[in-house]
């Protein structure tokens, strides 16, 4: 939070998260693919409900074998990491999802306080390639309130009104 920002653009500020966090942004980019490899790879259940698995196709097999240690980070992705500027962020879980499909797949999760979006393709714009947490040289972080918003128009799809069972 204490970061000097990069750049500030709509709904955001850019910071270095190889100067916020030194050598932990390996350990992000790990954990942000491991979520979303996993829900790509197992079909899990909140309460009775079956979440949809989320579907990395031809590129399954890539990030397998990055998370095994055997190949890099694959070359058609790339990854966004959001953290709320927040002190107290809101407490919740939006479990991965295919956020859009055009010239590639998005797709973004969250969990109190930060949120990513991986795109995967072969036709992802290169401005999302220079941002990505694990490409870019400064392991680009992304400090905004989209991570409370999102998660608050989830919330707020799911949370019953009035005369209406959830």
């Amino acid at each position: 939070m204490r970061s000097t920002p990069l750049a500030a653009i709509r709904n955001a500020k850019i910071i270095s998260g190889k100067q916020a966090l030194s050598s932990a942004t390996v350990k992000l980019v790990y954990f942000a693919t491991s979520v979303f490899w996993r829900a790509a790879v197992h079909s899990w259940k909140l309460k009775r409900n079956r979440l949809d698995q989320i579907n990395l196709g031809k590129y399954e097999e890539d990030f397998r074998l990055y998370l095994l240690g055997e190949a890099a980070f694959p070359e058609n992705a790339a990854l966004w990491c959001y953290v709320a500027p927040a002190e107290m962020p809101m407490g919740g879980l939006v479990a991965p999802y295919r956020k859009n499909k055009s010239t590639h797949y998005q797709f973004h999760f969250a969990i109190t306080g930060v949120a990513f979006d991986l795109f995967v393709g072969k036709m992802i714009p290169e401005a999302i390639r220079q941002t990505c947490l694990h490409r870019s040289t400064e392991q680009i972080i992304f400090l905004s309130d989209v991570v409370e918003t999102n998660l608050i128009s989830m919330l707020t799809d799911l949370h019953p009104r009035p005369g209406r069972p959830l």
